[in-house]
């Protein structure tokens, strides 16, 4: 559940609402599918609150990170490293 409400939040284009609802979701385990996407999307909001919002409470390292995990995850997956670079 709380992986669709970040995600309708993000969305909607409310960055701040889905970064947090992404939070929590990312220290609980599930489908080990949804665990990399969480992460992925985690990542491309934090990207999007950076370069697009200009939010500066935010910042790309932790966006990296993020991306890193999910790649680390699944390395068979391509769109963490696309979004890196």
């Amino acid at each position: 559940t709380l992986f669709y409400l970040a995600r309708t939040c993000e969305d909607l284009g409310d960055l701040e609402a889905a970064y947090n609802f992404y939070k929590e979701r990312v220290v609980l385990t599930g489908w080990h599918e949804e665990d990399f996407i969480v992460r992925y999307r985690l990542a491309e909001t934090i990207k999007k609150l950076v370069f697009h919002k200009k939010n500066p409470h935010y910042n790309w390292s932790e966006a990296l990170e993020y991306y890193l995990e999910a790649y680390r995850m699944r390395p068979h997956r391509a769109e963490p490293l696309v979004a890196i670079a």
